[in-house]
């Protein structure tokens, strides 16, 4: 309405008008897709076509793009060979790109954003681990939570729909696998995916976030 009022005789205005009207679809594009994925989750429609998966060279793939969408942050990448757990590589790598998007959202220039992998206990652990002010301990239970925000003025301000960390959650879950998320005042934010070693057939004892 706005843009035939006002607009349509004044190109600098059409043009911002429908710059704006283009970042508002995209951004309701990503939350309908997202709330779908999330639905198909909950009815357990959730499909995984499972493979072994190379971790060193999926953590270097996500690091390597990363790079390039991100290059004001430095992204290490720390991944030794061999750790190979039968998964869905194509949500893995979604997963991971969920939370490197979240930790260059919440990271200033310069910051560090580590990626790495281990092998503990019978389980394989995904990290990316961020520096920063860190989380309050008082939203730490929450943050997985759909549309939850820690800090509601930044969260508006970088954007996101607040599901990233709940998407996150359903790919490790439909894996059988958990989450763990560790933070402090002084040294960062760290999230890990925690994937069973022999495939999500295994059994596996989870641990608490």
């Amino acid at each position: 309405d706005l843009i035939g009022q006002w607009a349509k005789d004044d190109p600098k205005v059409l043009e911002e008008s429908v710059s704006a009207i283009q970042k508002e679809a995209q951004s309701m594009t990503g939350l309908t897709e997202n709330l779908l994925f999330l639905a198909r989750s909950d009815a357990g429609r959730l499909k995984l076509r499972k493979a072994d998966v190379p971790v060193a060279a999926l953590l270097q793939e996500v690091a390597a793009e990363s790079r390039l969408i991100a290059p004001d942050h430095p992204f290490d990448c720390e991944a030794p060979e061999g750790l190979l757990p039968c998964a869905d590589r194509r949500l893995l790598t979604q997963a991971l790109r969920a939370l490197v998007d979240n930790a260059v959202k919440y990271t200033p220039a310069g910051g560090s954003i580590r990626l790495r992998s281990a092998e503990k206990a019978g389980s394989i652990e995904l990290t990316v681990a961020v520096s920063g002010i860190g989380i309050p301990e008082k939203d730490l239970p929450h943050i997985v939570d759909r549309f939850y925000r820690v800090d509601k003025d930044r969260s508006r301000e970088k954007g996101g729909s607040g599901l990233g960390l709940a998407i996150v959650r359903s790919i490790v879950q439909a894996h059988h696998g958990d989450i763990r998320i560790r933070s402090g005042a002084e040294r960062g934010t760290a999230v890990t995916m925690i994937l069973p070693s022999d495939g999500p057939d295994a059994a596996f004892a989870k641990r608490p976030v």
